[in-house]
């Protein structure tokens, strides 16, 4: 498990802010945030039809964990929509990207 905003940012445990990762991963990603196609990929759990959401839906049930989604989206999108013109996303491995905020916001809203 990783947090998807990662921890130094902003502490929380919540079911909408955790993602599986590799452990590698998790490793390389650190305190960076993500680049903006893992951004998308998270942000599907935010949308009334998906299925990641029924998904969290049914595992916050199971576990009787509360969900706060409008929190962990509304925090992402502060962060993002105002990262410096010289920061960098964390892509994969070592890799590390300019921020897309055409891609960032549009997942986000």
């Amino acid at each position: 498990m990783d947090h998807f905003v990662p921890w130094a940012r902003y502490p929380d445990d919540g079911l909408d802010n955790l993602v599986i990762a590799d452990k590698a991963c998790n490793r390389f990603k650190s305190s960076s945030l993500p680049a903006a196609v893992h951004v998308t990929t998270w942000a599907r759990r935010f949308m009334e039809d998906s299925s990641e959401r029924a998904q969290l839906n049914d595992l916050a049930e199971k576990a009787a964990w509360d969900r706060h989604a409008l929190r962990s989206r509304s925090v992402a999108r502060a962060i993002y929509l105002r990262l410096p013109e010289d920061a960098r996303l964390w892509l994969r491995g070592k890799e590390f990207v300019a921020p897309d905020l055409v891609i960032i916001g549009s997942a986000l809203t």
